[in-house]
Order: C-alpha cells, then structure tokens, then sequence
C-alpha cells in the first residue's frame, strides 16, 4: 500500500499545482510541481517526470520566465520522445515554441510549432482511427443483436410450426 501511496504522490502533487495555476497562483504551483517531479525522479516513472518537467516548463512560462521554462519544457520533450509519448511531445513542443517566440528565437519557435503541428495531427488521427473503430463496433452490435433477435423469432415459428404438425399427426 505504501509503495502505491509513493506511486501516487508525483500525480497527487502535480494536481495540486494545476489547481494553483488555474487560480494564477503560479509560486505555489511551482512548488506542487517540484515535489512532484521529486517523487517521479524517485521512482523513476519516465511518464510521471516527463508530466512534471512540462509542468514545471508552464509555470516558469506563466511566470513570464522563458529561460528558466526551455531547459524543462527540453527534459520532458527528450524523455517524452525517447518513450513515444505523445500527450507529452504535444505539450513540451507548444511550451518550447512559446518560450522561444518570448525569448526572440523566432526560428526555433517556428521548429517547435511546426513539430508540434505534426504530433497533433497524429494525436487527431489516433483519435479519429479510435472513433471509427468505436462506430464500427457499436454497428456490428447491433446488427448482431438484430440478427439474433430475427434467429430467435424464427426459431419461435419453427417450433409453433412444428407443434402443430405434431398435434396434426396426432389427430
């Protein structure tokens, strides 16, 4: 229990300081993402810290400080390309691009947006694919349930049918 309770505090820390940003109450939620990225760093759960670098990117960002914001929007950005999460290559590439145009590096601004542009298009179509694949399934249910529903009603006759040969064979 107690090891999920570890697991857990990078995420419950990181809650927190969103909450705190969403109030523009950025000093506090820095310090919600730093004890979060601790926790990640401790357990070395590459999701949870390449989470909390972005974080730690966003508000430094918020704080109208975007040199301090490029070194953590880059860590998440390099963890998350390393393990191909894309949430997170989203994230750090609009945080970079945002940090640099504040910086005046245009051309690097421009990089990020552009990388940024390519893993949302492959985020909407993951979703799009996920959305079809979700239609289409719920059709083959019900077609299924149709083609059940007339197999029952004609096994229903067959048998009426069946009943009444009998009883006429009978008689």
């Amino acid at each position: 229990d107690s090891i999920n309770d570890l697991n857990n505090m990078s995420m419950y820390h990181g809650n927190i300081g969103d909450v705190y940003m969403e109030q523009n109450k950025y000093t506090e939620a820095e310090r919600y993402y730093s004890m979060g990225l601790q926790f990640a760093l401790g357990q070395r759960d590459s999701n949870d810290i390449a989470r909390n670098y972005s974080q730690l990117a966003d508000v430094n960002l918020s704080l109208n400080k975007p040199e301090l914001s490029i070194p953590f929007a880059t860590n998440a950005y390099n963890i998350a390309k390393r393990n191909l999460y894309n949430e997170h290559i989203a994230s750090s590439s609009n945080i970079l691009s945002r940090a640099y145009y504040k910086k005046g590096d245009y051309k690097m601004a421009f990089d990020f947006l552009e990388k940024n542009r390519i893993v949302n298009d492959t985020l909407n179509k993951q979703q799009f694919n996920a959305d079809i694949i979700a239609m289409q399934t719920r059709f083959d249910v019900t077609q299924k349930e149709k083609t059940i529903q007339l197999l029952n009603e004609n096994a229903a006759i067959q048998e009426q049918l069946i009943k009444r040969k009998n009883s006429l064979n009978y008689i």
